[in-house]
């Protein structure tokens, strides 16, 4: 049965987008607990939230004038003036995490081609340094507000700007291939193939021995297949590679789906000359029936690029292009539907870490108490640094799913050590 293309498609609230409403709503929090219980610079940075969110939802959702409005009444709060970083601590941690995170969300327009564009992000580097100083010199608190507010709708514009560039009709002055492996993929090999079949110009599939009627189905996509064995995913996806043809590549999973969105932005790209040797794409991860935008699953891998130059390298699991130039972000994501259930999380979890630990065990020592150290140390990094408490209950089910399979492979490491002789169990030397 096709599975249908999933619901994140629309792509509106992405990554950067939630990052962003994140950092506007950590400094306003920050700010007030530093100012409590009346604080005029929180009502000043959630207004400036929303404006941003106001802006950038303008011709995609019905709703803007409505946030517009809500920014205006906190600002009506403006009356309280807004403090410098002299006023408290928590001032600076707020400043400092909201300026990281706008410095991040501008990364994605420093190298796009309409200048206008790359104009505007640098006027927005500038504005933030402005801001600095206002803050670490206490000029003008009214100065500060004002160019806190210009950032946030230049960043609005800047989105908005990025959104009506990918949706004109662009067409590709370079061709493109589209590389996917794939083995017992049948109730996913459809929606997959139905986001790149008429784009693309070229479908290569390799597969390594499927037995479900995968080939059946692929067969109506492409006659561009290859059944060769499995040798580990770097080398699968570079036999793909070598069997490509055209100027990019780009390399996708039988799991995931590339959206109306990310063809447009792709189209623009290659619609004209451009120095970047690839592309990183967010993935987005449909968990359960919901997306999940952070922790594990909140990362940019790099998936587009150009052909001649490329190498994936001989990793048996978490592969990875190597390239020769630069690698710039794009906006638009990859879906990606992770787990069929969670039966199929555990077999993939303890099949990744069983593959990850024979590459472990071969260049370091390891031990059971520092595979619970490198589990615990796995959960912090996901779930609090990368945020992945923001995605709620599954959030907290991938975080731990990743720590679990943190232990296994190192655990896993040690056992195939010790079992090898290359390590001994000090326990069993002293019970000798």
């Amino acid at each position: 049965m096709t599975q249908r293309p999933t619901a994140i498609s629309a792509g509106l609230w992405q990554r950067r987008h939630r990052m962003l409403g994140y950092g506007y709503l950590a400094g306003a929090i920050l700010w007030w607990l530093g100012e409590f219980p009346l604080s005029g610079s929180a009502l000043l940075i959630l207004a400036c939230g929303l404006f941003y969110a106001a802006i950038m939802m303008v011709g995609r959702q019905p709703w803007p004038v409505l946030l517009a409005l809500a920014a205006a009444l906190a600002l009506g709060g403006f009356w309280l003036p807004p403090s410098g970083l002299q006023a408290h601590p928590l001032a600076l941690v707020a400043a400092l995490q909201l300026s990281a995170i706008v410095l991040v969300y501008l990364w994605h327009f420093v190298f796009i081609p309409p200048l206008l564009l790359r104009i505007l992000s640098g006027a927005v580097f500038g504005l933030v340094a402005l801001w600095w100083i206002t803050l670490l010199t206490a000029i003008s608190p009214t100065l500060s507000a004002g160019l806190l507010i210009t950032i946030s709708i230049a960043l609005g514009l800047l989105e908005q700007g990025r959104f009506r560039w990918i949706g004109r009709d662009h067409r590709r002055l370079a061709t493109l291939s589209v590389i996917v492996i794939c083995k017992n993929e049948a109730d996913r090999i459809a929606a997959c193939l139905d986001q790149v079949a008429g784009w693309a110009d070229e479908i290569v599939v390799i597969d390594s021995g499927s037995n479900d009627g995968t080939l059946d189905i692929v067969r109506s996509y492409t006659d561009r297949i290859w059944k060769l064995d499995w040798h580990g995913y770097g080398q699968q996806k570079q036999l793909a590679l070598e069997r490509a043809s055209g100027d990019w590549v780009l390399s996708i999973d039988a799991d995931e789906q590339v959206t109306a969105e990310l063809r447009r932005e792709i189209d623009a790209w290659l619609s004209g000359p451009t120095k970047t040797a690839g592309f990183r794409i967010a993935w987005v991860s449909e968990v359960f029936g919901k997306p999940v935008f952070f922790g594990a699953d909140g990362r940019y891998h790099c998936r587009l690029f150009r052909r001649i130059g490329a190498r994936f390298n001989d990793a048996d699991v978490h592969e990875d292009v190597e390239l020769a130039g630069r690698i710039a972000p794009l906006g638009a994501p990859i879906c990606h539907v992770t787990f069929r259930n969670y039966a199929h999380l555990k077999e993939k979890m303890t099949r990744y870490a069983l593959i990850s630990a024979a590459r472990i065990a071969g260049r370091r020592r390891v031990s059971p108490a520092g595979a619970w150290v490198r589990m615990l140390i796995s959960f912090a990094l996901l779930y609090v640094r990368r945020l992945g408490l923001l995605d709620g209950y599954r959030g907290l089910l991938m975080a731990t799913a990743y720590a679990i399979y943190t232990f296994d492979k190192y655990a896993a490491a040690w056992a195939q050590r010790v079992q090898a002789g290359v390590d001994h169990d000090d326990n069993d030397h002293r019970g000798a």
